[in-house]
């Protein structure tokens, strides 16, 4: 049997209902906590780790070499992942450059554009 606690809006207790309901069963379970920013079923249950892996994300960054502050990527985006370029010389902003145009370590879906 499959359970699976979800929904799009943050803090409203998925994380409390999974690791309760994993608890609860008198079974052996997998307790998968699959949130992206947040993770942290783990700071519930306190489980025994058999290892830590670190994973990393691919996330997309604008070749400021190729761009043209057109605005066509944010236009085109599906995930509306770029902001700032407006086609009238902004700079975009990405999931890795921030608006002071630091690498910014959070996590975003990529554009969904692919510029040859």
């Amino acid at each position: 049997m499959i359970i699976s606690v979800a929904s799009g809006k943050g803090g409203t207790g998925k994380t409390t209902v999974a690791t309760n309901l994993a608890v609860s069963l008198e079974a052996d379970v997998q307790l998968l906590d699959c949130d992206v920013e947040e993770p942290d079923a783990h700071l519930f249950i306190r489980p025994d780790m058999a290892g830590v892996e670190t994973v990393y994300t691919p996330v997309p960054e604008v070749d400021m070499n190729r761009c043209s502050l057109c605005g066509k990527c944010a236009e085109i985006c599906r995930f509306k992942a770029i902001a700032g370029c407006d086609g009238a010389g902004g700079k975009p902003i990405s999931g890795r450059r921030g608006i002071d145009g630091e690498r910014s370590p959070r996590v975003h879906h990529g554009a969904g554009v692919d510029h040859d």
